[in-house]
């Protein structure tokens, strides 16, 4: 350990403290490794990482000044809720901050309910909640039904900047202010001081330069005393640098600049553009990260409270063709990210008739059965042949539709008491509530794994009432072993940093070693556009 000795004082910033000690080249090095340590030229110290200073302690003569944490008092919760979702709660008050990362379908919106609740000691929470557009009446109802107060707040769910603006003037904003990401306009950030600000989905701010992603930090930066969460399933989309804006919009500066960030915990590559790619995580510093985010985060996966889930199976089933293939697994590679695009509409137009039949085979004429898509075009004539075939009443939904159309539509299918649903992924990712239907079928594969991971969970949440079978359908020989490939490479990359449930790891086992690929087509497969 160095003689170098540097005190320790709190900081106005959340998630930061200031270090002081004398100019010692040696330690200044060793600081500035670390994203999310600065130089303030104006007060001459150092700002830091809290999570990281028993690191530092190890290092050096480290003489901590911060006040002893007074002891918060934490009144009695709405009962029923499960002991992981105690603790929960319990951090998001005395952290006051909180990236809360609980597998979809697990009782996020509920913790923050109640969070908000206790924060705002009841009658006031005066909280705002940013949420996807297409989940905003989803929030209002969640606050409906589980709000635990002895008066049930105001909810005003604003989807128009004209909306925000008279509501936020006409001084009635104690209770829950609900808009979307895209309506995140700069009268929130001025007019109103917030006690509490959710974050729904928050890795809808992964990307930096945009918009939302800018007034997201203004706002948190406005109101510096609120309590701060960011819920989501999955803060870890693809790659660990995903995670970094979004620490950075509860706890601005926290994990430092992209280049900073990616340079630690990241690997990196020159392109032929001469420009530098940063991807998947360092093993020099894995650790180190695994230990920051978990200071930050609390997360719960499905597999450990599997005793409180329904069951969940998940099968590849194998499609064959009477003919073989035009291509070959081999040649995938040499394949532009356009190519791909149209190789891999060929395949699911090969797979159409193939994928309708197997459906046939086990639908149960009585029961709900919903098939997944990816493309618009394969949904609607998906739709059309299992509606002729089957004679069944078939309900179909697409990116095209409006969210309250979705939701119509699914309302109707629940009361049919039967029938099939056909639907893109990403039109059912975020919001929507299918525990009703417990037979799943993914006639179409999609690369990103998030995207397949949320609609799963979509059907396996805590609210669901029997077991849940889902078949992925792979067509042999194709781009779809490669794509089957690639989703179970990506499910135990997350799964290594965030512990992902034992069912979404293992979820195409048996796949594994089948579809052997070269590392670049990864990195062709996650450049393909979401198109629904």
């Amino acid at each position: 350990m160095s003689t170098a000795s540097i005190q320790v004082a709190p900081s106005r910033a959340p998630g930061l403290v200031i270090l002081k000690f004398p100019y010692n080249p040696h330690v200044i090095t060793f600081i500035k490794q670390f994203p999310g340590a600065r130089w303030n030229p104006r007060a001459k110290c150092w700002f830091f990482p809290e999570e990281l200073v028993p690191l530092l302690a190890e290092n050096f003569d480290v003489r901590d000044s911060r006040p002893a944490f007074d002891e918060v008092v934490v009144p009695p919760l709405v009962a029923g809720l499960h002991p992981y979702q105690v603790i929960a709660v319990t951090r998001m008050i005395v952290e006051r901050r909180l990236l809360l990362s609980l597998d979809m379908g697990l009782g996020k919106t509920l913790c923050a309910i109640e969070a908000a609740r206790v924060a705002g000691g009841s009658n006031s929470p005066q909280a705002l909640v940013v949420a996807p557009a297409g989940v905003l009446s989803v929030w209002k109802d969640e606050i409906e039904k589980w709000w635990a107060g002895p008066v049930k707040p105001d909810i005003q769910v604003l989807r128009s900047a004209k909306a925000i603006r008279q509501h936020l003037e006409g001084g009635n904003h104690g209770g829950f202010t609900i808009v979307s990401y895209n309506m995140l306009v700069p009268v929130l950030t001025s007019a109103v001081s917030w006690r509490t600000i959710i974050f729904d989905e928050v890795h809808n701010v992964k990307e930096e330069t945009t918009l939302r992603a800018r007034m997201a930090k203004d706002l948190v930066s406005t109101n510096p005393k609120a309590y701060v969460f960011g819920l989501t399933g999955t803060p870890i989309t693809i790659e660990p640098k995903d995670i970094r804006n979004q620490v950075n919009t509860i706890w601005p500066g926290r994990f430092g600049t992209y280049r900073k960030f990616c340079e630690r915990y990241c690997l990196k590559e020159n392109t032929w553009e001469d420009k530098v790619k940063y991807y998947s995580l360092d093993a020099t510093h894995a650790q180190e990260f695994k230990y920051r985010v978990d200071s930050l985060s609390y997360r719960k996966s499905k597999s450990e409270v599997a005793h409180l889930l329904p069951s969940l199976r998940i099968t590849p089933h194998t499609l064959i063709l009477s003919t073989a293939a035009s291509h070959t697994p081999a040649a995938f590679s040499s394949l532009t990210p356009t190519q791909l695009r149209v190789e891999i509409a060929r395949v699911s137009n090969l797979k159409l008739n193939l994928a309708a039949e197997y459906i046939k085979g086990v639908y149960q004429p009585g029961e709900y059965l919903t098939v997944f898509t990816h493309r618009r075009k394969f949904t609607h004539a998906m739709a059309q042949k299992l509606a002729q075939e089957l004679g069944a009443p078939v309900t179909v939904i697409t990116g095209e539709y409006p969210v309250t159309k979705r939701q119509d539509l699914l309302d109707k299918l629940r009361a049919a008491g039967r029938g099939i649903l056909v639907a893109t992924m990403h039109s059912l990712t975020e919001g929507i509530d299918l525990t009703f239907c417990r037979s799943v079928i993914f006639a179409e594969l999609y690369p990103r794994v998030s995207t397949l991971v949320q609609v799963i969970n979509r059907f396996h949440r805590l609210s669901a009432t029997g077991s849940v079978n889902a078949t992925l359908l792979v067509l042999a020989d194709t781009i779809d072993e490669k794509i089957a490939f690639v989703v179970e490479r990506r499910l135990q990359d997350i799964a290594a940093l965030l512990t992902t449930s034992e069912g979404e790891s293992k979820m195409l086992e048996s796949l594994q070693g089948r579809a052997l690929g070269d590392e670049e087509f990864l990195d062709y497969l996650e450049e393909l556009e979401e198109v629904d």
